[in-house]
């Protein structure tokens, strides 16, 4: 009777369903046809009869948005039937809150929160039911499912008796059971997948305050099966240093409280469960930047008196990590100065302790890899920055060394990287060598640019002055570069040529050479020099061959100057040289030397000039000097008086110009 009763029912319920949904135009008769079975499958949760119940909750969803007045209603019914005594019943309650939430939004995170709830199922198939609606939900809306989730992985801030947080506990395990499980695709893929998308914030922010709040088996699997999966975790990623940042602040905290006041040792157990997720952050999948941890360990966790307090094994584990992260954080150049040199300078400052420990550890012990990596570190400070290795730390090293060549029974595999070692240890040990300084060629000369000269040493001291071509007149082309002249002593007053102590000193060298000479009789020219002693004397052109009856006289009628006014060692005065140019005005008669006065002082003047500074482009003649027949070209031509006739010239001009005349009459 009861399976007949059942059978009517469901019937009935069926037609009226049917009816209320085939209805296109709601009037009012078909909303009051509709409400009536909205109420009657709300009131079917309560049937006796689960093949009703089963109908009630794969219905409610086409009658509960057009009646917000029976929503609540309709959902504590969806909620009683996931609390159904029938395993079939509760499954298609957990399948009618899904159909509930697409109905509407509004109910998607209460709705999510009661299936995470129902995630402590004890049957594994309505658990996979559950977690199949979860997902979907996620899937409705990411935000706020993820925001549920994470809210049930935080531990509440109200303090809770022992069976309630047994209970949170349990939930915990069982929400990050799904999220790194069945949710873990949509989630990495789609929901969480973009950097910075309002649900990737709510799920990295809930879980990074989880952390400060849970045990370090709970953060393992946040960090690594979760947090590390995302994509916004990538290489040397912002995230990747906030979730390091966030694991060392708990391993520092951690250490404060497992640091033995007493002189044991202590292996600190938790707090190596905090440095072992650095480690993976930081070596394995690395999100974060190496220097970040070498900073926590570096200088101030590591210290001899420290390291004494730590178990070998915890030693080992600590000088393994930062002998990884250095190797990773170690920069291309070390001579450029930053944050990276600096700290890299600073972990080998330390090192000293961490061989002295390598030292002390057992055979068996030893991380000879990391080891390695150290040492490697420090030659390089040594050969690009010119560090010498410290007293403390070489003598340590040499004792390593010797238990490195001491090392027997070594695996096979370990074998060379203890003669690597061996070999390391053994050019860190040797001397920085100083820089050679290249030699300065013997041939290069320094150019004063500035003055347009350059100034050339030779082997015997001697220095040669080039000058420039703006200091002289231009000289003819027909003549050879004068060669260099050794500098003399500056002329002090009394050579000056203008002085009278000069004058004098000419007149006395002169006098003797005429007494002396066989030819100083003879007339000869004023031999060119330069107006002081400190400037050079040109050098002698090649000799040409001279026209016969011409004497000693160039091209241009300048007086070709003798051997003997060579050989004198000072110059005749200025004055003399400007009068002994041209003819005395004493032999031209009267008429003409006041047509030409003008003429002759200006040739006189030009051709001092010459004389003073050019050399005779003729060259220097040997033959004649006692004569000089110029051709000049002021008529009539006056023979050049002696030198003694010169210095004496002031009292004999007129009976020198008249014995002229009378000489050029006979001819």
């Amino acid at each position: 009777m009861d399976n007949k009763e059942e059978r009517q029912l469901i019937s009935e319920i069926q037609n009226q369903i049917q009816r209320a949904r085939r209805a296109t135009v709601r009037n009012t008769a078909v909303v009051s046809q509709q409400r009536d079975v909205l109420e009657r499958l709300i009131g079917l949760v309560q049937s006796p009869y689960s093949s009703l119940k089963s109908i009630a909750a794969n219905n409610i969803k086409f009658f509960i948005k057009d009646f917000p007045e029976l929503e609540d209603d309709a959902i504590n019914a969806v909620y009683d039937l996931c609390e159904d005594q029938d395993p079939r019943v509760r499954k298609d309650g957990y399948r009618a809150i899904t159909y509930v939430s697409r109905e509407q939004k509004k109910w998607v995170k209460r709705n999510a929160d009661v299936l995470v709830q129902l995630l402590q199922s004890d049957e594994p198939e309505e658990v996979e039911v559950v977690e199949q609606q979860l997902t979907e939900h996620l899937d409705l809306d990411p935000v706020a499912t993820l925001g549920v989730l994470c809210d049930q992985i935080a531990p509440p801030e109200e303090p809770m008796d022992e069976e309630d947080q047994a209970i949170r506990d349990r939930l915990r395990s069982l929400v990050l059971g799904f999220m790194k499980g069945r949710a873990k695709r949509g989630i990495v893929e789609r929901h969480a997948s973009q950097h910075g998308s309002q649900a990737e914030v709510v799920l990295v922010n809930g879980l990074l305050k989880a952390i400060s709040k849970l045990p370090p088996s709970d953060i393992d699997i946040i960090v690594k099966d979760i947090l590390l999966s995302l994509p916004s975790y990538g290489p040397a990623s912002s995230r990747g240093d906030e979730l390091l940042e966030a694991i060392l602040v708990e391993a520092k905290a951690s250490y404060k409280i497992e640091l033995p006041s007493d002189g044991q040792r202590s292996d600190f157990r938790q707090t190596r469960l905090y440095l072992n997720l650095a480690a993976y952050i930081v070596l394995e999948k690395p999100s974060a930047s190496p220097a970040n941890l070498l900073r926590f360990y570096c200088p101030s966790l590591v210290s001899r008196i420290v390291l004494q307090k730590w178990t070998e094994d915890f030693q080992v584990f600590v000088i393994s990590n930062i002998a990884g992260a250095l190797q990773k954080s170690t920069p291309k150049n070390l001579a450029t100065t930053g944050e990276d040199t600096s700290l890299f300078i600073q972990t080998i400052d330390v090192c000293a302790p961490l061989f002295s420990c390598l030292v002390d550890l057992k055979r068996e012990r030893r991380p000879w890899q990391a080891c390695k990596t150290l040492l490697q570190a420090c030659i390089r400070r040594k050969d690009e920055l010119k560090w010498s290795v410290p007293t403390l730390l070489s003598s340590i090293l040499q004792k390593l060394q010797t238990q490195a060549s001491e090392e027997k029974g070594v695996h096979e595999d370990d074998k060379s990287l203890v003669q690597e070692v061996q070999n390391l240890i053994r050019s860190l040990l040797q001397p920085v060598s100083s820089p050679k300084l290249s030699p300065v060629p013997a041939s290069a000369s320094t150019n004063n640019v500035a003055k347009g000269m350059a100034n050339s040493f030779k082997p015997n001291g001697i220095i040669q002055i080039k000058r420039k071509r703006e200091d002289r007149p231009d000289r003819p082309i027909t003549l050879p570069p004068r060669p260099p002249i050794t500098a003399q002593a500056p002329q002090t007053q009394a050579d000056t040529p203008g002085s009278a102590v000069f004058r004098m000193d000419r007149q006395r060298s002169a006098q003797q050479a005429s007494m002396n000479s066989p030819r100083s009789r003879n007339h000869t020219a004023p031999m060119p020099t330069s107006s002081s002693r400190g400037t050079p004397t040109a050098e002698p052109e090649p000799l040409s061959k001279r026209k016969k009856g011409a004497g000693n006289v160039n091209n241009e009628g300048v007086p070709v100057p003798s051997l003997l006014s060579r050989l004198t060692a000072q110059p005749p005065p200025a004055d003399v040289q400007v009068r002994s140019a041209f003819p005395s005005t004493s032999s031209i008669p009267a008429k003409r030397r006041a047509e030409s006065e003008s003429t002759t002082l200006k040739r006189a003047d030009m051709k001092s000039i010459g004389v003073v500074d050019i050399a005779p482009p003729g060259g220097y003649s040997i033959k004649g000097a006692a004569r000089a027949n110029g051709e000049a070209s002021t008529p009539p031509r006056e023979q050049a008086s002696s030198l003694l006739d010169r210095m004496n010239r002031d009292g004999h001009d007129g009976d020198l110009g008249g014995r002229a005349r009378k000489r050029r009459i006979k001819t």
